[in-house]
């Protein structure tokens, strides 16, 4: 029972079910913190996905994608670093992982973060990308780095 402008109202458990399903979400979750870092002319990218589609199906929260636009055979190379509950300025680095799938190949998929694949508000992350050279090495002048702290996680 609530009192509205003098008169008692009886609320259904339904109805007050109904009201509650149609608030809106919290803004604090719905920022997408996506990001992406990549060589001069766009042939190598590395994406941080902060809510996606996984390969083989189902939702994956927080993981890099690797695309290589390019079809020289020679690949992309990510790095990734995190700096966990920021102002942190220690920016801890944790790992790579390359793509030689090249333009028509599939994207690699890479979760390396630490507290089990998640990052939390006020978590950064930063992502370098290169290209490689025909031995495998990455070519310092096409690297490109970008960071971005979340905001929701």
């Amino acid at each position: 029972m609530f009192r509205f402008a003098g008169r008692t109202l009886a609320l259904s458990a339904a109805a007050l079910a109904l009201s509650v399903a149609v608030l809106p979400a919290s803004p604090a979750f719905a920022y997408n913190d996506s990001f992406s870092a990549s060589t001069p002319g766009g042939a190598g990218v590395a994406s941080f996905v902060d809510s996606g589609n996984w390969p083989g199906g189902g939702t994956n929260d927080d993981f890099v994608m690797i695309h290589d636009y390019e079809s020289d055979g020679y690949g992309v190379v990510a790095y990734a670093w995190e700096n966990k509950h920021a102002p942190n300025i220690t920016w801890a680095y944790i790992g790579w992982k390359v793509n030689k799938n090249g333009l028509a190949g599939a994207a690699v998929y890479w979760d390396p973060f630490s507290d089990g694949g998640n990052i939390y508000p006020n978590d950064g992350v930063k992502l370098k990308v290169c290209l490689l050279d025909r031995n495998g090495n990455a070519v310092e002048t096409t690297c490109r780095d970008h960071y971005h702290y979340s905001v929701d996680g």
